[in-house]
């Protein structure tokens, strides 16, 4: 099972709170990393159940022999997955309380949608973006 990362609140060089989209950030760019992990290592499980079984994986017998060789790694996988996925709600929905914290979610969101192949926009990504923006519209009330 994946653990949450620890993160700890640090005050900002003028002894101000430190914005809590950092830590969001952070939190979401650890799991993430060992989501991509596991699911390299569920690979690697599954490529070697077919050369244990042979890659004829249409018969059924051999499918499931198959999959009972990688549930391990394909229940942590999806453990991870899934705290990913809540950790990046998480963040999404963490208002950035300076325009560092907004410029930061803006990038991760871009940075994001350009190397994650997994990241589209009907994830996280649009509701990061949704939550900047009342952050911004906020500042100019």
């Amino acid at each position: 099972m994946t653990a949450k990362p620890k993160t700890r609140k640090v005050l900002a060089a003028n002894g101000a709170k430190l914005d809590p989209v950092f830590g969001a950030i952070a939190e979401h760019k650890v799991l993430s990393k060992e989501t991509g992990r596991l699911q390299a290592a569920m690979g690697v499980a599954r490529d070697r159940a077919e050369k244990k079984h042979g890659k004829s994986m249409e018969v059924a017998a051999l499918i499931i022999a198959a999959a009972e060789d990688t549930k391990a790694e394909y229940d942590q996988f999806i453990c991870a997955a899934e705290a990913e996925n809540k950790a990046a709600m998480r963040m999404a929905r963490t208002p950035p309380a300076s325009l560092g914290g907004m410029a930061a979610m803006i990038f991760h969101v871009r940075s994001a949608l350009k190397t994650d192949p997994e990241v589209d926009w009907e994830d996280w990504a649009p509701l990061a973006l949704k939550t900047v923006a009342a952050a911004l519209s906020r500042l100019e009330a």
